[in-house]
């Protein structure tokens, strides 16, 4: 499944990369995030992809690497789930931030607060 989710964030770096060479987009701003955001998850996907191969395959290696490399073990994996978090924060950000500008939701939001107002009045 790394492998796969890996491969899903390279075609969206691929993606936006040709839509930005051809010049033909019409929200650079947007194509700009949906690069940066595929290349969180694509750091994500490469590091645990290769740190679980590794494991699986050579693990004597694997297991003396690591307790000679502990620190750097750790920064690597810090980077890599900093970028998870990253990743789902700004998708997060982006996917709630245009579903509030719903014109439904608006109106929803404008009863609760005269709801609200009637309760505190």
């Amino acid at each position: 499944m790394d492998f796969i989710a890996m491969q899903i964030f390279l075609t969206y770096v691929i993606y936006h990369m040709i839509s930005k060479m051809r010049g033909n987009e019409k929200n650079v701003k947007m194509n700009n995030f949906g690069i940066a955001l595929s290349l969180l998850g694509f750091w994500y996907m490469t590091v645990i992809s290769i740190d679980d191969g590794t494991y699986s395959v050579v693990y004597d290696k694997y297991s003396n690497w690591y307790y000679r490399h502990q620190k750097l073990y750790y920064w690597i994996r810090w980077s890599s789930d900093s970028a998870f978090l990253l990743y789902h924060w700004l998708f997060n950000w982006r996917y709630v931030k245009s579903t509030f500008r719903l014109p439904v939701l608006e109106k929803s939001a404008e009863f609760h607060n005269k709801m609200l107002d009637r309760i505190f009045k």
